[in-house]
C-alpha cells in the first residue's frame, strides 16, 4: 500500500538516488533493522528543510513500499518524527499500553503484569516501544521520593528552557493524585491541568513532555514515587509554580498536610 502523500511511485528509479540518503546519514538516527530502515519505529531528524527531509524519507521509505501499512509524520517544537509500521505487524495489545491524554504530548502509560503461582512480572519501561511513538528514551537520572504522611503535596515543579526535563512517573508504594500542567507558551492547552491517580495497585505511569510543571498529593501515607528524568538536575534552573494559583485552579483530593517552604514560595503567574 502507497503511502498517502508520496509523490514518488517508482521504487526502482529512487534506488539511483541512494546517494541522498548517505549524505544524511549523520542526521538521521535510526536501529538499520531493516536494511537502510527500521521496521517498526521513527526517523528523528534535525536542522533540515521541510520540502528536503520530506523528500529523503520518502526516499527511505520507499525501499520497502511493499511492506508498508502507515507512514506518519509528526512536528514538535524541536524536532519532526516519521513513524512507519509494517503490513502484517497490527495493534496489538502487548505488555504496555499507551494513551496520549487531552494535553498533547502527554501519555498515560499502563503496564499488564503477568501473573502465575509465584507472583507478578510486569515490563515498565520498552525503548521500542517509546520510540515508536516519538517519546524520549533516554533518562540520565533515576529517582524516588518517599512521603510518610497522606496528603503530603510537592510540586508544581519544572526546569528552565535549557535545561527543560521529559520525566516518566508511578507510584511504587501506597497512591498519589498526580497533576501536570501544560506550560508551553505555543500550546493551544496553555495553562490547563491534568490529573491521575496512580498507585501500586494500577500499574500506571504518567510520560510528561518537556514544558510541563508536575506535582503529587499523596493519597495514603508512606507513598513512594519513581522518577525517570532525561536531564541533569541542576539547581539554577529548578523552578515552579504554586500549587493553589487560581490561574490553574487544580482540584486537589484535601487541603496539604505537609508541604515544603520551598513550594509555598513559588510565584503565581497569569495565563
Amino acid at each position: 500500500m502507497e503511502p498517502v502523500g508520496f509523490p514518488y511511485t517508482d521504487p526502482t528509479a529512487l534506488r539511483s538516488d541512494r546517494r541522498h540518503i548517505n549524505a544524511i546519514k549523520g542526521i538521521i538516527r535510526t536501529e538499520d533493522l531493516r536494511g537502510t530502515f527500521p521496521s517498526n519505529g521513527v526517523v528523528r531528524i534535525g536542522n533540515v528543510e521541510p520540502c528536503e527531509w520530506y523528500r529523503r524519507i520518502q526516499l527511505q521509505a520507499l525501499f520497502s513500499l511493499p511492506l508498508m501499512e502507515k507512514f506518519h509524520l509528526h512536528q514538535s517544537s524541536d524536532r519532526i518524527v516519521a513513524s512507519i509500521h509494517y503490513a502484517g505487524q497490527g495493534n496489538k495489545r502487548g505488555p504496555m499500553h499507551f494513551t496520549e491524554t487531552e494535553l498533547s504530548g502527554a501519555w498515560l502509560i499502563e503496564t499488564r503484569p503477568h501473573a502465575d503461582e509465584r507472583g507478578s512480572f510486569a515490563r515498565t519501561f520498552c525503548a521500542q516501544e517509546f520510540i515508536e511513538r516519538g517519546l524520549e528514551t533516554r533518562f540520565v537520572q533515576h529517582s524516588s521520593s518517599r512521603s510518610l504522611k497522606m496528603h503530603t503535596l510537592r510540586g508544581m515543579h519544572f526546569q528552565t528552557t535549557a535545561y527543560a526535563e521529559v520525566k516518566v512517573v508511578s507510584c511504587t508504594k501506597g497512591a498519589i493524585w498526580d497533576v501536570i500542567i501544560d506550560l508551553r507558551k505555543d500550546s493551544t492547552n496553555y495553562g490547563h491541568y491534568a490529573g491521575f491517580e496512580l498507585s501500586e495497585g494500577n500499574n500506571r505511569q504518567i510520560y510528561i513532555p518537556k514544558g510541563f510543571a508536575h506535582g503529587f498529593q499523596t493519597l495514603s501515607d508512606n507513598a513512594v514515587v519513581s522518577y525517570l528524568i532525561s536531564e541533569f538536575y541542576y539547581p539554577p534552573a529548578a523552578s515552579g509554580v504554586r500549587f493553589d494559583d487560581p490561574a490553574f485552579a487544580i482540584d486537589w483530593p484535601a487541603l496539604p498536610s505537609v508541604i515544603s517552604d520551598k513550594d509555598l514560595s513559588w510565584p503565581l503567574i497569569g495565563v
